[in-house]
């Protein structure tokens, strides 16, 4: 489990107001009969998809943990701006605010036009700080997706989506869960480790395995504590604390599974990610309200054994910085999050141009994995250290 350069991204958010669901609701597809295979990047464990907005295409998120789809302020004007109106919503991490939206007139996926739907309009500049090589610039949401049926094929990297008239036909081998997902909104799974059962949203905008903010599970199991960037979400880079534990068994819509992590957040929302789900062709059939997850690969059991210091790529300034340190396992304080890396096992990494430092990122992150221990020089600016960090594990 390797979360040196990684921390979990977090695009789901849900929505206050009855009104809300009408917005959610509001759009149709131009055509009745389809049946299309779209191919996505998988990038930072997340669905990215190719999306034409008045003639222009554009990176998109594919996220079934939003209500809404998401329309960067950046291309915003390509719409009409003249209809922004105002709605409140709740992020992954409960924090509500007030938001605009508008409605679009023409969104086109892989072909499949849907007119009139309706889309949030927020500042995902954040989004590029930490996804620079995919410059993100909006969010389909689950009231896109619910115009059709979906599979979701991460082998193959393909998202197949067809007319209600058109079904997805799963292996023998499928897993059948009844979804209960109404009209709007996000689907819900019930989780269970032990004792502790909840409920948590079936999210490919979350880029972890699990998460709950059951704190209860704190006392049956070896924790690992680490402080820094907690994630991000639509509003904001979220900063503060998590707790991550490796269960026996933790079981997802009643199947089990062994030995598998779970990100423990108090104050954020129930979570079930891509790591999760990428073990999995995912079908869904809205009009009878089923999931089918399709084994692609039996999940292995975890091993929780992260560096004592996680760094990340800062896409906006071209720099990598120490964003989460697991205190209680290393011999180096908080005060170095936030710290610039200068150089990783002797290479300066401090003058890259954007594609070389997609290019340098994308190696460290291959060669990682064959890796106990780094070198580093870091600075803020006042001070420059010399540092070793090393792997630890979650026993020691």
């Amino acid at each position: 489990m390797l979360r040196l350069h990684h921390f979990l991204l977090l695009y789901t958010f849900f929505f206050i107001g009855c009104s809300a669901a009408r917005l959610q609701k509001q759009g149709k597809i131009q055509d009745k009969n389809f049946n299309v295979e779209i191919p996505f990047r998988y990038e930072y464990d997340l669905i990215l998809v190719d999306v034409a907005i008045n003639s222009t295409t554009h990176t998109f998120l594919f996220d079934t943990g939003a209500g809404l789809n998401v329309i960067d302020s950046s291309i915003a004007h390509q719409i009409r701006s003249d209809n922004l109106k105002q709605l409140k919503v709740t992020g992954s991490n409960n924090n509500t605010l007030t938001m605009d939206y508008l409605t679009v007139p023409s969104i086109i996926l892989g072909g499949v036009e849907v007119l009139g739907s309706v889309a949030i309009v927020g500042n995902l500049s954040h989004f590029t700080k930490f996804l620079g090589c995919a410059d993100v610039k909006g969010i389909i949401g689950n009231n896109f997706m619910r115009k059709a049926n979906v599979q979701i094929d991460y082998v193959n990297k393909v998202i197949r989506l067809a007319d209600h008239n058109n079904l997805f036909t799963p292996s023998a081998d499928a897993h059948e869960i009844k979804m209960h997902a109404g009209k709007v909104g996000n689907v819900k799974l019930k989780v269970r480790a032990g004792d502790v059962s909840w409920y948590a949203t079936f999210d490919t905008g979350f880029s972890g395995k699990l998460k709950s903010n059951y704190s209860e599970l704190l006392s049956n199991y070896s924790t690992a504590f680490s402080k820094g960037i907690t994630g991000a979400s639509i509003h904001q880079v979220n900063v503060g604390s998590l707790a991550e534990i490796i269960v026996d068994t933790a079981h997802v819509a009643g199947l089990p599974f062994f030995s598998q992590t779970i990100t423990i957040d108090t104050s954020a929302s129930n979570l079930i990610g891509n790591k999760f789900l990428k073990n999995f062709v995912l079908t869904i059939l809205w009009g009878s309200d089923q999931l089918y997850l399709d084994p692609i690969k039996t999940i292995e059991p975890d091993t929780l054994n992260p560096f004592e210091i996680s760094l990340y790529p800062d896409f906006l300034n071209n720099t990598i910085q120490v964003y989460k340190l697991y205190e209680a396992h290393s011999e180096y304080s908080e005060d170095i999050i936030g710290w610039t890396v200068n150089k990783i096992d002797n290479i300066d990494v401090t003058q890259f141009n954007p594609d070389e430092m997609c290019t340098y990122w994308n190696t460290f992150k291959r060669e990682l994995r064959s890796k106990n221990q780094i070198q580093l020089e870091i600075s803020n600016e006042n001070e420059k250290r010399n540092i070793t960090i090393r792997r630890i594990s979650i026993d020691e």
